[in-house]
C-alpha cells in the first residue's frame, strides 16, 4: 500500500543522509523506518504502509503537466508495488523528477521507476548511492 508523506520530520529526514538512487529523469531517497507515530487515513505510521513524497519543480511544466506528472508516477510505484513488493524495503520515499520525464510514455515510465527502485537496494544496504544513468535504464 502506498501512503503519504505528511509530517516534517519525515521530509527533512529524506533530505540529509537518505540512501538515494537515480536514473535519467528520476531520483528516489529512501529512508527505512522513517519516522511517525500512530497509523491514520494517508499511512503514516502504519506498519506495512510505503509512504511517497514527490517533488516535481516547475522546469517539468505547469500546473496541469506537474500533476499529471505526479499522477503517472504515482500510478508506476503502485503497479510496481503490486507486482514486486521485494523492492520496497524502506518505509519513507522521496521521488524527484527532472523535466525531460514529461516526454516519455507510461510504458518507458513504468520500466525507469522499476529500474530506480531496483537500483535503490544496494544503496539502502549500506553501500554508496547507486547512480543509474550510464546504465541501460536510461530509456
Amino acid at each position: 500500500m502506498i501512503g503519504r508523506v505528511r509530517d516534517r520530520q519525515t521530509f527533512v529526514a529524506l533530505g540529509d543522509g537518505a540512501a538515494s538512487a537515480r536514473t535519467r529523469h528520476l531520483r528516489v531517497r529512501a529512508l527505512l523506518g522513517a519516522p511517525g507515530a500512530g497509523g491514520n487515513a494517508y499511512g503514516v505510521g502504519s506498519p506495512g504502509v510505503n509512504r511517497v513524497a514527490f517533488a516535481i519543480g516547475k522546469p517539468v511544466g505547469n500546473a496541469v503537466t506537474r500533476n499529471r506528472t505526479r499522477r503517472r508516477l504515482r500510478a508506476a510505484i503502485v503497479e510496481l508495488e503490486r507486482a514486486r513488493p521485494e523492492l520496497f524495503g524502506a518505509s519513507a520515499y522521496l521521488v524527484s523528477a527532472r523535466p525531460n520525464v514529461v516526454d516519455q510514455t507510461f510504458s518507458q515510465l513504468s520500466d525507469e521507476v522499476e529500474a530506480l527502485f531496483e537500483g535503490l537496494g544496494p544503496a539502502l544496504a549500506g553501500r554508496p548511492s547507486a547512480d543509474l544513468r550510464a546504465s541501460g535504464a536510461q530509456r
